[in-house]
């Protein structure tokens, strides 16, 4: 989706190379809480979010975010 998480509770941050990248350390850091994140393909900013009540695009126009859960979602639902 496109857009940056606001107002959500940041759990950490890295710099990624690819949105894939992105999801790939929110997945990592699912233990820790990890559920959101927010990537920013302008400098690599790759948000980590355990909440993200809201997407805008207002301040980031190129930013793309999404959630761990639905990548999960989708993946086991296409894995049989």
């Amino acid at each position: 989706m496109a857009g940056e998480c606001q107002e959500g509770e940041l759990l950490g941050f890295s710099f990624e190379d690819s949105s894939a990248d992105c999801l790939e350390a929110c997945k990592n850091a699912a233990d820790a809480g990890c559920a959101f994140y927010t990537f920013s393909p302008d400098d690599g900013f790759c948000g980590q979010y355990a909440t993200c009540p809201t997407i805008s695009a207002d301040g980031c126009p190129n930013c793309v975010s999404g959630t761990f859960y639905m990548s999960f979602l989708i993946s086991s639902i296409y894995a049989d």
